[in-house]
């Protein structure tokens, strides 16, 4: 059995970026076949065994110790009852999955702006007063290139879960992983070919990732 130096835990932080995880939710729960979102507690299952795989450590000396969920949302003005109660309830998937939540009222014209910031401030944050060993980051921008850096200049290594999909019927929407990100973390996993691989019936990656 291989343990972890000292049998010491490698300790893992995740962090979402919310409109990219949209995204990829709205793609399997409509034109998958899997029909279904995925699992908050499937994907920290997943990510811990990723990590030990790359790490080289027991999964059981492996844990996820936190985790945040960074998203831009509609004013309340703005919002319809149908974008409130979607909300609320995915409110709900992450509170049970124990997700730290970080909102931003999006702006008409700029969007998300600034929520981009908060996240890398908190991700830092993270690295340098809670020690996390590896930070496993859900996004597909290369905004957040100089934050790898900076983690990997601290110590702490990334793990990148990246999606590379699009929505058919010639839309513009989709989750694209940026090839520049892609180089600069220190270990990558294309989940949705993992997914959709030969791989996948053995391994059962989507039973755990889809909670199933």
């Amino acid at each position: 059995m291989v343990y972890s130096p000292d049998n010491k835990l490698t300790r893992i932080t995740v962090f979402y970026d919310g409109g990219f995880l949209a995204n990829i939710n709205d793609y399997y729960k409509d034109y998958h076949p899997k029909k279904s979102l995925l699992s908050i507690e499937g994907i920290h299952e997943f990510a811990t065994q990723k990590v030990a795989e790359e790490e080289k450590v027991d999964a059981k000396f492996c844990r996820v110790i936190e985790s945040h969920y960074f998203r831009g949302r509609f004013s309340a003005n703005e919002a319809n009852e149908n974008h409130l109660r979607k909300d609320r309830e995915f409110d709900e998937t992450l509170m049970k999955a124990g997700v730290i939540t970080h909102y931003l009222v999006r702006d008409k014209k700029k969007g998300e702006a600034g929520i981009d910031v908060w996240f890398a401030l908190e991700a830092l944050e993270a690295a340098v007063y809670k020690r996390f060993n590896v930070l496993v980051l859900i996004a597909g921008d290369a905004d957040y290139i100089p934050l790898v850096r900076k983690l990997n200049s601290l110590g702490t290594r990334v793990m990148l879960l990246g999606w590379n999909i699009k929505f058919p019927g010639g839309t513009d929407r989709g989750a694209i992983t940026n090839e520049r990100l892609i180089k600069e973390v220190n270990y990558f996993v294309e989940v949705d070919k993992l997914i959709d691989s030969r791989e996948d019936a053995k391994a059962g990656y989507s039973k755990i990732l889809f909670g199933q």
